[in-house]
């Protein structure tokens, strides 16, 4: 029996697709729901975590938007299935979602008949196809690799960093979060601090927006 794990913010939303998923088939399962990005993330690098077979992912979260958190599964976790959600059909952010990984996007005002098609369809290997994604636009995806914007030079860890800069995570726990070593992130914000002359979390989180490195979580885009 496969399992399926939500990862969404909203808690209204996200007992209604549990209780949806619940009684849509007897192929797959609902595992947890989960209220943010890092709080899954922490969790699937502890040493007693039972990986989903598929991931609903909400696209606008505090911290991490969905698409940042699908970057890191694709690339740390790439045999868990990811399927984006969002009540906004943006072209940018279902774009996002597969540059990052997922194989499939759906709003959140679906019939629960596509919604499972939508999962049976991914977690037997295969794409699924909408008026959203289409096979072309994901081979292209495919072809050119895991994609994230990183201006100024910076490495996928480094952008991320900065991003949960703004939650109220402690370094340490961003570390496990990013799944990298407590001192190879103190290297990494040394010289953050160093290439934007900050002196702070906060100073660096204020430089990156002005920037438009990252957004205000709160607005995100």
């Amino acid at each position: 029996m496969y399992k399926v794990d939500i990862i969404d913010d909203s808690q209204l939303f996200a007992i209604s697709l549990a209780n949806t998923l619940k009684s849509i088939s007897n192929n797959f399962t609902f595992g947890k729901i989960w209220q943010n990005a890092p709080e899954f993330l922490m969790y699937m690098k502890s040493k007693n975590a039972t990986l989903p077979d598929l991931v609903l992912i909400d696209y606008r979260m505090p911290f991490l938007r969905g698409s940042h958190l699908s970057y890191i599964l694709e690339r740390d976790f790439p045999e868990i299935k990811k399927i984006g959600i969002s009540a906004d059909a943006e072209p940018d952010w279902v774009s996002e979602f597969l540059a990052s990984g997922c194989m499939g996007f759906v709003d959140k005002g679906v019939h629960p008949k596509e919604l499972q098609v939508a999962i049976e369809n991914v977690l037997n290997g295969g794409l699924h196809t909408n008026i959203y994604v289409d096979e072309k636009k994901v081979l292209r995806y495919k072809k050119n690799g895991l994609l994230l914007d990183l201006p100024f030079n910076l490495t996928d860890n480094e952008y991320l960093y900065i991003q949960l800069c703004q939650s109220p995570l402690t370094n340490d726990a961003i570390a496990s979060v990013l799944g990298i070593g407590k001192e190879s992130l103190h290297k990494r914000q040394q010289k953050l601090f160093k290439q934007f002359n900050v002196k702070s979390r906060a100073e660096l989180v204020s430089f990156a927006i002005a920037k438009k490195i990252i957004w205000i979580f709160r607005l995100v885009h």
